[in-house]
């Protein structure tokens, strides 16, 4: 199976991977870094996206593995709508830039709340 891309994120905050949960609790999500494997777990709720904490090495890509809590591997499927084609995948690639966080206050007149904005140097 190829890897699925689930995009390019910046090394601030939590990163969601698009990912629908297939069951509810605690998810292992591991990868292979310089030789070293990192493992690491994650809670999600059946029917939700998949989010994780950004444990992964800034300026690199990753392939990582999602394993379920009955210990499965996850394998997600993607249908292709302008192929009519549906794709299985069990590894997901991920790429990580390095950012950083501006926060502006907003005019009072415009907007309520501060803006927040990742921002890839």
């Amino acid at each position: 199976m190829e890897p699925y891309d689930v995009g390019c994120f910046t090394h601030c905050g939590d990163i969601d991977t698009g990912l629908i949960a297939n069951h509810s609790g605690i998810h292992t999500i591991m990868f292979d870094f310089r030789g070293v494997t990192r493992v690491f777990k994650t809670y999600a709720r059946k029917g939700e996206t998949i989010v994780i904490h950004d444990y992964f090495n800034e300026d690199s890509e990753q392939y990582f593995k999602i394993y379920e809590p009955s210990g499965k591997r996850y394998v997600f499927e993607k249908y292709w709508p302008w192929a009519a084609h549906c794709s299985k995948h069990d590894l997901f690639k991920i790429k990580i830039k390095i950012g950083k966080i501006i926060t502006e206050e907003c005019n009072p007149i415009c907007c309520t709340e501060p803006l927040t904005v990742c921002e890839n140097d």
